[in-house]
């Protein structure tokens, strides 16, 4: 799963919304600034995967409380479209499972500023389930 050490420094939150479903929030800070009042594609990219582990995240713990073993998950790929300029303002990243099954997900991640019709950037992600070692 991706490393919470590294989303803390580029300040990334996971939250839930209302329906309890997870969400990140990010305001760019001096590390992740690509030209003057826009995010880097990086921190944009970054931020897509924080919210892919976060959803899948919430999953894999669904199904541990149904019975399964400890599950973790890791990334086989992920197409990263940007569609414009992410500003250096709070931004959003949420993601919706296409598709689970026992040894791999697939997913569908969008990323906005102020407007969720108007997404900076999206991402298709596919992780690798597998038991949870130790």
């Amino acid at each position: 799963m991706t490393s919470p050490y590294y989303q803390s420094f580029l300040g990334i939150r996971t939250e839930t919304d209302a329906d309890g479903n997870a969400y990140c929030t990010f305001v760019p800070g001096a590390t992740s600034i690509g030209r003057e009042g826009v995010m880097h594609g990086g921190a944009v990219a970054s931020l897509l995967e924080a919210a892919g582990f976060a959803c899948l995240r919430a999953a894999l713990d669904q199904r541990e409380a149904e019975g399964s073993p400890p599950l973790t998950a890791e990334v086989l790929s992920t197409t990263v479209d940007y569609l414009r300029p992410g500003l250096s303002i709070e931004s959003f990243a949420q993601a919706q499972i296409v598709k689970m099954g026992g040894r791999s997900a697939s997913l569908l991640v969008e990323a906005w500023n102020t407007d969720r019709s108007k997404p900076v950037a999206a991402a298709n992600m596919t992780l690798l389930i597998r038991p949870r070692e130790g």
